[in-house]
Formats: structure tokens, C-alpha cells, sequence
């Protein structure tokens, strides 16, 4: 008989787990199901895990955010004491109206709950460490090479230093890339350019300032995204020259789709140059440096 006892109090336990759990998954799927979010952090892959104070544990390379920080959730599940995601990557593509997203991919995410009873406020809590949230500042978790530009299309009217920056309506709705929607920032008050922030003087050629000329580097190479997308544009970086040939500061002025901005950067970083002159001494000197991907019939 006790034995009985025992058997149907476990039964009456895990009922009430398994309840738990149900109530926790509804309420996640009401939240989440099929809405954009945005990543905390930009890893690679298509299977990522966070512990259970939301870091990631999974070993990846950070990619672009245009690339890895976009997700459309599909799926959410409490499996014991984890909460499963199953969601689609997107991209955030360039174009003249702003950044298009297209649904590119798929990842599946687990987090771990920890051991104590699983609950609502214990799943929310977990996912808005791995989410941003509505009073988050995007502009702050992006690369500090993109910092400029996303500052510039959150303004809502970047100056033409920063003319391929621009954020179509559907992407400031995306919970945390603007507070309010429809507010936008002063360009006035726009960051100033990496360049005019470093210690040292750096010019622009003209006025007796002989241009960088380039002597070695790589071109940038295709992504298999464009590839397959049979691609053809580029990117508009900004880059500073330094006194002795090295690319020692660089950031996007316009950026190209499907990862070829972040192959742009990689490129140029390992270039060499000769170096701008004034009166004849070498000098640090800003250019606008151009990349162009072209698939060959």
C-alpha cells in the first residue's frame, strides 16, 4: 500500500510539472511566436546555447548583424528545464528605401532555466538576456564599424557622409532598435566621424596632400550568400591611412548585402599603402575606399 502511495504521489508531481511547463509555453508562444526579434549578441550557426544567466556557451565566431542579429521565432518550447527556440534567420539587406529583411536560414536556440521550477517570470527573465528589449539602444550592441552608420539611419535623415544608411519603418519597429518608433534622433547630434575622434591629426587629400596610393592586399572575396543570390554591387567604407601605410581605422558609409560588408572590412584591414604626404612627410590621411562584386557570366 505505501508503495502505491509513493507511485501516485509522483504521478501527482510530474501532472503538476508538466502543467507548469504547459502554462509557461502558452504564455511564451503568445509573446514570441512569429514576431522579429533582435539578438543581444551576433554569433554564427544554426544551433546556438545560452546558460542560464542568457551567455552563450555555444563556441561561434560573431558574424555581421546584418547577417546574425536578425530572428522571426517559429517555435517555443519548455522541454524540463530548458526553453527551445526554434526560429528563422533574416537578413537586413541595403537598398535605396532602407534595410530590406529577407528570411534567410534557420537556427535553433536552447537556454537553460537552471534547476529550480521552471516559471513564467523565470523564462522571460532568461530570454531578455538573449533578446533585446524595448528600452535597449541597438546602436550600442552593434560593431563599433558600424556605430556611425546606425546612428546615422536612426536619426532618420543621415547626412551624406552617411547616405547608404537608412532604416526602412518595419525595421524601427523591431523591439529594441528605437524606443518609439516614430521619434528620431537629431543629426546634429550625430556622433563625429571615427576619423575626427582619434588623438592624432588626420587630413583628406587635396590642398597639398598627396593621396594614398594602395601596393598589396587582396580583393574581397564573395560570400556563399551572394553567391546564391547572384549578387552584384559594394560597399563604401571609410577608411584612415596612417603615417606608415597600415589601415589603422575604418567604418561603413554604405554597406553592401548578404555579409559583403563585413568581407569588405576584412579585406581592406590587410591592406598595405603608400603612405598621404604634407611637404613631403608622411602624414594620416582619410579616403573613401570602394569595393565592387560583380558575378561573371
Amino acid at each position: 500500500m505505501p508503495c502505491r502511495w509513493l507511485l501516485l504521489g509522483f504521478i501527482v508531481a510530474a501532472l503538476c510539472v508538466s502543467s507548469f511547463a504547459n502554462e509557461i509555453e502558452r504564455h511564451l508562444r503568445d509573446e514570441y511566436k512569429g514576431k522579429v526579434l533582435l539578438l543581444r549578441s551576433f554569433p554564427e550557426g544554426d544551433r546556438l546555447a545560452y546558460d542560464s544567466n542568457g551567455a552563450l556557451v555555444t563556441a561561434a565566431r560573431e558574424g555581421d548583424w546584418t547577417s546574425f542579429a536578425i530572428v522571426q521565432i517559429r517555435e517555443v518550447k519548455i522541454d524540463r528545464n530548458q526553453v527551445k527556440v526554434d526560429a528563422a534567420r533574416v537578413h537586413a539587406n541595403p537598398t535605396d528605401d532602407g534595410f530590406q529583411l529577407i528570411s534567410a536560414g534557420r537556427v535553433r536556440m536552447v537556454a537553460d532555466l537552471g534547476l529550480e521550477q521552471p516559471t513564467v517570470e523565470k523564462a522571460e527573465a532568461l530570454l531578455s538576456k538573449i533578446f533585446l528589449n524595448a528600452h535597449d539602444d541597438f546602436s550600442e550592441t552593434v560593431q563599433d564599424y558600424w556605430k556611425p552608420c546606425v546612428f546615422a539611419a536612426l536619426s532618420g535623415s543621415a547626412p551624406r557622409e552617411y547616405r547608404g544608411c537608412r532604416f526602412s519603418s518595419d525595421f524601427l519597429g523591431i523591439r529594441g532598435v528605437a524606443a518609439h518608433p516614430d521619434d528620431r534622433l537629431d543629426p546634429k547630434s550625430l556622433p563625429p566621424t571615427i576619423a575626427k575622434s582619434l588623438s592624432y591629426e588626420v587630413f583628406r587629400p587635396g590642398k597639398g596632400i598627396t593621396p594614398p596610393k594602395k601596393i598589396s592586399g587582396d580583393e574581397p572575396e564573395f560570400t556563399d550568400e551572394a553567391r546564391r543570390a547572384r549578387f552584384s554591387g559594394g560597399a563604401v567604407l571609410g577608411v584612415v591611412v596612417g603615417p606608415t601605410g597600415g589601415v589603422e581605422k575604418m567604418w561603413v558609409i554604405s554597406p553592401a548585402s548578404y555579409g559583403l560588408t563585413l568581407a569588405s572590412l576584412e579585406a581592406i584591414a590587410k591592406w598595405r599603402f603608400q603612405p598621404a604626404t604634407k611637404d613631403g612627410q608622411a602624414v594620416a590621411v582619410q579616403v573613401e575606399v570602394e569595393t565592387s562584386f560583380k558575378i561573371q557570366k
